[in-house]
C-alpha cells in the first residue's frame, strides 16, 4: 500500500475530526494541540489521519474513528465487541465476525456503527469493524454481525510512513 496524497487538515476539518474522536476515546485523551495530517492511500477506501506523525485515526465514510493502534494505546469508551478464542485466528486473517463467536457486546451499538473487536482472554483489540446488526442481536445464533474493516496484520497495520 502506497501513499497517494498527504496534506495537513484545515481548521474546519480538524475540529470535525477532534469532535468525532471525543465520542470514542476515554476522558483525558486529547489531541487538541497535535498536528493532524490526512493521508490518502492507493487501493484503500479508508483514509488515515496522522496525529503528530502517528497513524491514530481512520476516516471511514467521512467519519473519523480511532485506528487499531489508537485503541491499543489509549483504549476505547464505546463500541466494544468481545469474541472467544476460537474466533481470533479468523479475525486477524481478515474474516468478518460471526454471531456464535461473540461473547459480549455493548448494548448501545446501532447498525452501521464503527465497533472495536477485542479477544476475551487477554483483552487485546483485534480489528475495527462496522456493525451489521444492533447491539442486542450481536450475540445471536448465526450469521455475520460485524464487517471487518481493519485488522492486526493487514496492509494498513504494516504501513510505514
Amino acid at each position: 500500500m502506497r501513499v497517494k496524497k498527504r496534506r495537513f487538515l484545515r481548521e474546519r476539518q480538524r475540529r470535525h475530526v477532534l469532535a468525532e474522536l471525543k465520542r470514542y476515546l476515554p476522558e483525558g485523551v486529547c489531541f487538541d494541540e497535535a498536528r493532524l495530517e490526512l493521508v490518502e492511500l492507493e487501493r484503500s477506501p479508508l483514509g488515515l489521519v496522522l496525529v503528530d506523525g502517528e497513524p491514530l485515526v481512520l476516516m471511514v465514510d467521512e467519519r473519523a474513528v480511532p485506528s487499531l493502534r489508537c485503541a491499543l494505546e489509549f483504549g476505547i469508551r464505546r463500541g466494544e465487541v468481545v469474541v472467544d478464542a476460537g474466533a481470533v485466528r479468523h479475525v486477524v486473517n481478515g474474516a468478518d465476525i460471526m454471531a456464535p463467536g461473540v461473547v459480549r457486546a455493548d448494548e448501545d451499538i446501532v447498525r452501521g456503527d464503527v465497533v472495536y473487536v477485542k479477544e476475551e482472554v487477554h483483552g487485546k483489540f483485534l480489528c475495527v469493524g462496522e456493525a451489521l446488526v444492533d447491539g442486542p442481536s450481536l450475540r445471536g445464533e448465526r450469521g455475520r454481525v460485524v464487517k471487518n474493516i481493519h485488522h492486526v496484520g493487514d496492509e494498513l497495520w504494516k504501513l510505514e510512513l
